[in-house]
Order: structure tokens, then sequence, then C-alpha cells
């Protein structure tokens, strides 16, 4: 039967939720499961230069979710929501937490990455300004801003840590 050939990846696939009811599956797949990993890595190009290695490729990043986004504008909080996992997002002060506990030792250079930190809050800036676009109807902003409701006290709390 056709279910035999079916992996257990794309079984798992339909077994998560939609997030969305205007994208296709496979689209909401690409953005949650494809794009939005692309922001983990923590590393610097080189570390003089203070260019983190998410800089080389994070505009064109940026602009196609964007694109998703404008699609689906309900999707903005549960993206947010995913940038602020711990892996994408880097905790401030988790260098000097862990030199402390470690009796000075020098800690995790990808705990406290600043400049990755400003990338994701041009980022953040850029996909809230897609809730409201000023073509919807009163109604459909209200639907968009309500979405993002969730993800907006751990927004803040993240950017007040």
């Amino acid at each position: 039967t056709a279910d035999s050939f079916m992996t257990d990846a794309s079984k798992d696939m339909n077994l998560q939720p939609r997030r969305s009811d205007l994208l296709r599956p496979s689209h909401e797949n690409l953005l949650f499961d494809v794009l939005l990993p692309l922001h983990r890595p923590s590393g610097m190009v080189l570390w003089r230069d203070q260019t983190p290695l998410i800089g080389l490729y994070h505009e064109a990043l940026v602009k196609c979710i964007g694109v998703f986004l404008t699609l689906d504008r309900t999707l903005v909080g549960p993206v947010v929501g995913a940038l602020l996992h711990p892996d994408i997002w880097p905790t401030e002060g988790g260098a000097r937490r862990s030199a402390s506990s470690s009796g000075g030792a020098v800690g995790n250079a990808a705990a406290a990455n600043t400049p990755k930190v400003v990338l994701l809050l041009h980022e953040v800036d850029t996909l809230v300004s897609l809730l409201s676009t000023g073509k919807e109807s009163e109604e459909q902003q209200e639907h968009n801003l309500s979405s993002f409701d969730p993800h907006l006290i751990p927004l803040t709390l993240r950017l007040c840590a």
C-alpha cells in the first residue's frame, strides 16, 4: 500500500497540528522545520570582527520568512515564539554565569552573542511590523494581533532579561 512507503518523518509531519489554514502543510513545514532552524548558528565568522555566522545570510532569511508571513499573518506569533527558543536566541550573561560558577574559567562563547541578538531584534521588529499593514479589515487586524498575544509576554521577558 501507499502507507508502507511513507517514511517515519513524513508520518510525523502528518501528526503535527496545523498552525495555518492558509499555507499548504509543505510550506508550513518548510517555514518551521527548515527556515527557522537556520537561526541556530551562534558562532562568529571572525571573532575579532564580531561578525556572527548568521549575519552572512540573515537578510535573505528574513525576507524569505516575511514572504510566508505576508500570506498568513497569524503565524507571526508562532514564528517569534520559535525565535525565542534558547537554541536560537542566546541567553545574555550565560558566559558570565558559567565563568563564576566554574571558578573563573571561560564560559560558552555562544551564550552571549550580542551581534546575533541585534540581528534577531531587527528581525522581530520586521516581523511584528507585518502584523498590520492597513490593507486588511479591522476585524482581520484584530485577529492578527490576537494571534500574537501568547508570545508578547515571553518576548518582553526576554528583552528585559
